[in-house]
């Protein structure tokens, strides 16, 4: 099977770069004049028998080429397509832009209680992942201690990619 091309995309379906939807060129019987369905996770679009998350088909409208890497939701929400709103990151930049996780019991991204730390006044640890390595940052007297350090290592780390909180 072809790859869908840019020509082709544009064929068939036009793209608002403001608002990142797409509608269909021509809608057809039973079709919608808005392309695509959001799914739990992303906005997802039919196109010649194949599916495609529509962030994706967003770049190659716009740029004319497949990206090379993820495609990045700055705001973190996977249905906004504007074309604003995506940039191409490695994995490990799209996982430094990710919200606090809600299992985390510290309040600070980064920061967790270190086992054993209490015994030297200093029971926060930080910690940052960067390219499937876990590094320690060291351990505190208070959280936000920590985080503080988590927020340097991560603006260091992954620059504009950094969410701190």
């Amino acid at each position: 099977m072809m790859s869908l091309t840019q020509a082709r995309l544009k064929e068939v379906l036009e793209y608002n770069l403001a608002t990142g939807e797409f509608t269909w060129r021509e809608p057809g019987r039973g079709r919608k004049l808005t392309a695509g369905c959001k799914s739990s996770t992303y906005t997802l679009i039919f196109v010649d028998g194949k599916t495609y998350r529509a962030h994706r088909l967003a770049w190659l409208y716009m740029k004319g080429t497949w990206p090379e890497r993820m495609i990045d939701h700055i705001d973190l929400d996977k249905h906004n397509n504007a074309f604003h709103n995506l940039r191409e990151a490695t994995g490990s930049q799209n996982k430094a832009n990710r919200p606090i996780p809600r299992n985390n019991t510290s309040g600070f991204k980064g920061v967790s209680w270190a086992k054993g730390g209490a015994r030297h006044g200093k029971p926060w640890q930080a910690q940052i992942s960067a390219n499937k390595t876990r590094i320690p940052l060291g351990l505190f007297s208070t959280r936000e201690e920590a985080h503080a350090a988590y927020c340097d290592a991560a603006k260091k780390i992954f620059g504009e990619f950094a969410r701190t909180a």
